[in-house]
């Protein structure tokens, strides 16, 4: 059957460089997180580790990383699986 797999990010604004993502349903693999800019440059890339079903994942963005307007991405191998615009202050 068809999963229902989800992903969100919390809170959104991000606050203290921290971005909380909680996955649900996700199969497991390896998927890469990626801060993208307005502009399309990619400014922050992570491979995040899965084990498959539910659980949440911290990453911390670098220390002098600006404030603004992003779009984060996860994807795996096969595809992005979840795109949302998230505000950095």
């Amino acid at each position: 059957g068809v999963k229902n797999s989800a992903v969100s990010v919390y809170p959104n604004p991000i606050k203290g460089n921290t971005i909380n993502l909680q996955l649900q349903n996700t199969d497991k693999g390896d998927y890469e997180l990626q801060v993208i800019s307005t502009l399309g440059q990619v400014l922050f890339t992570k491979t995040i580790q899965h084990n498959g079903g539910s659980a949440s994942q911290s990453v911390l963005l670098p220390n002098n990383f600006a404030s603004g307007n992003y779009v984060l991405k996860l994807a795996s191998k096969e595809a992005i699986i979840y795109s949302e615009k998230i505000i950095v202050q």
